[in-house]
């Protein structure tokens, strides 16, 4: 039965997320059945830097867990130590 394996896909998905927000994770972000994740707009960051888990679930399913990802735009953010370099200083002329 298809609606008794989606209850618990997303049962055992909902389990998992709360394990990795137990283990420290900030973030865990479940995609939409058969939304795509697609590394190149993410970089690679260690949880202790913010990195996030994303989880994927195709149409047939499968569940992938993505760890330690910020996007292009947040992990810019976070090198440049405020919200979209504010805090970076003009040298003088």
């Amino acid at each position: 039965d298809a609606d008794l394996f989606w209850q618990r896909q997303n049962e055992a998905i909902a389990a998992r997320r709360g394990a990795y927000i137990e283990a420290g994770w900030l973030e865990v972000i479940v995609l939409e059945p058969g939304q795509y994740f697609h590394s190149w707009d993410y970089e690679k960051t260690p949880k202790k830097k913010g990195g996030k888990v994303i989880v994927t679930v195709s149409h047939r399913g499968a569940a992938e867990f993505h760890e330690g990802y910020l996007s292009r735009k947040e992990a810019c953010r976070a090198r440049s130590g405020g919200e979209d370099g504010e805090d970076v200083e003009t040298p003088a002329k």
